[in-house]
């Protein structure tokens, strides 16, 4: 799945670790604000690039 060329959108609990490149577990141990719909989680697109970009690392903006 092309998720760069995607509108804003909403991503699954795969989804997310997938366009993370993590594993499920390690997803799980982040603090990325979500949403949980009875059993379900989701995660707005726009939300986990903007907690990307304020957990960047000094030494990857370094690089």
């Amino acid at each position: 799945m092309d998720y760069e060329n995607m509108p804003d959108e909403i991503l699954t609990r795969k989804e997310t670790a997938e366009y993370l490149r993590i594993c499920l577990t390690t997803l799980d141990k982040q603090n990325i604000p979500h949403v949980k719909l009875g059993k379900r989680v989701i995660y707005r697109k726009s939300v986990v690039n903007q907690w990307l970009e304020e957990n960047q690392s000094n030494s990857a903006v370094s690089k």
